[in-house]
């Protein structure tokens, strides 16, 4: 295999999608529309949008041998990343999620984690990542995280990690992970429950930017963020602070939407670019990728994305914090 730039590991699956009214509230019983079945999973959803921007990618990590892998493994193929090292296991099913859209576009996920990984990885996947330039994954616990993260950064690979609720993560495991971390995005959600943060509330998010700031002075951390839907992100390294206002977009769907801003942002890192421009850039293939139904119902391509910055008024996008 040629020098890859990024590998995504773990976390393919396939979204069962289903279009309602409303989110379901407890005790609710509601009708839905069966929209379709689909490949998703952050770390697949983040391969393939990297790969359409243009990087060499591949993605590793197991699979069931049943329909749903198939799938997933023809929709690797359209979009030429590479599943060399891939485990395909009689003794799995595949992972699935249930998800729900209501009408605005916002949706609500149900993971279903059908395995964990192996322990330990294989000697070709060692040699993938050994040889990539960033490892993307998460701290699921079906994930031996730290040792793959250890195994990466020995060998000079950048570990970025997306930290989302399903990562069931408590305060005293985020030092650790941030400090086996290069670039760390966390979702709102997580910061809100582990930190007590109300994002309306943190005036030009001094508090959110304050806890941010100590990871990146504290650990050798390139990047760290957080992702706050249709509120935008925010984006600290060790010079600059953003807050990127979203753009204006009518989302049909914005599952994966974080996954393909972070596919976005590691191109912009890759090319050496300024924060400012990471996060603009970023912004806007999360905003892109909500104007599909699935989680890979629309990756943009770098022109694509150009072309929709170029066509905004990016002056009202950004504001230093």
């Amino acid at each position: 295999m040629s020098c890859v730039d990024i590998v995504g590991y773990s976390n393919a699956n396939i979204d069962i999608v289903l279009k309602v009214d409303k989110i379901p509230d407890y005790d609710d019983k509601i009708k839905g529309k069966l929209i379709g079945k689909f490949p998703g999973g952050t770390m697949a959803n983040y391969s393939c949008a990297t790969s359409v921007l243009g990087l060499n990618s591949a993605w590793t990590g197991s699979l069931g041998k049943d329909s749903m892998g198939r799938l997933l493994v023809n929709d690797f193929n359209d979009y030429k990343v590479n599943i060399d090292t891939a485990q395909i296991r009689n003794d799995i099913e595949t992972m699935f999620s249930v998800i729900m859209i209501d009408d605005k576009g916002e949706r609500s996920i149900i993971v279903v984690p059908t395995f964990s990984e192996p322990k330990y990885l294989t000697s070709q996947q060692k040699k993938l990542i050994a040889e990539a330039k960033i490892l993307y994954t998460a701290p699921y616990k079906e994930i031996n995280f730290y040792n793959i993260a250890k195994y990466a950064k020995n060998n000079n690979t950048l570990v970025a990690v997306d930290i989302e609720l399903t990562s069931n993560i408590k305060t005293s495991n985020i030092d650790k992970i941030v400090k086996m971390s290069d670039i760390v995005i966390f979702n709102q959600s997580v910061l809100s429950n582990l930190y007590d943060i109300k994002f309306r509330k943190d005036a030009r998010f001094v508090r959110t930017k304050k806890i941010l700031k100590q990871f990146i002075s504290e650990e050798n951390v390139l990047i760290i963020g957080v992702t706050m839907g249709k509120q935008g992100s925010i984006l600290i390294n060790k010079e600059s602070s953003y807050y990127f206002k979203s753009f204006d977009i009518n989302p049909l769907d914005t599952t994966g939407a974080g996954d393909c801003y972070n596919a976005a942002l590691t191109f912009g890192l890759m090319q050496s670019w300024k924060l400012k421009k990471i996060g603009l850039f970023a912004n806007a293939a999360g905003a892109l990728a909500s104007t599909e139904i699935g989680s890979r119902g629309y990756l943009p391509d770098f022109n694509t994305i150009e072309r929709f910055i170029n066509n905004c008024k990016t002056e009202k996008q950004v504001m230093e914090i």
